[in-house]
């Protein structure tokens, strides 16, 4: 099985300035893998008709040359976020290290 790739085109104060691409673990985490892609594509839509995405949102945490952390499209400061299984679920796989840099 092929890795899924997926990207983020960043804005800073509505200038574009690139691209993110990520490589999904999905041999090794795939209901995890699923809903990173999901929330990138906006594909999955909630019981209540809410479309879950990451479009738009921030990163509420950026320490230079080390860190970004982003992705709580409820709150926007890493206190909300919500997955396509609910508010949350397991982790799956606490073997994967973040041993080097662009190990997401």
């Amino acid at each position: 099985m092929q890795n899924t790739r997926c990207f983020f085109d960043i804005e800073v104060d509505g200038e574009a300035c690139g691209r993110l691409v990520f490589e999904l673990f999905d041999n090794k985490c795939p209901k995890t893998a699923q809903n990173f892609r999901e929330l990138c594509a906006g594909t999955h839509v909630t019981d209540d008709g809410r479309t879950l995405h990451y479009k738009g949102s921030r990163f509420h945490r950026v320490i230079n040359w080390f860190i970004m952390q982003g992705g709580d499209m409820t709150h926007g400061d890493g206190k909300g976020g919500e997955s396509i299984y609910g508010r949350f679920f397991d982790d799956e796989n606490l073997r994967l290290q973040h041993s080097r840099a662009g190990v997401l």
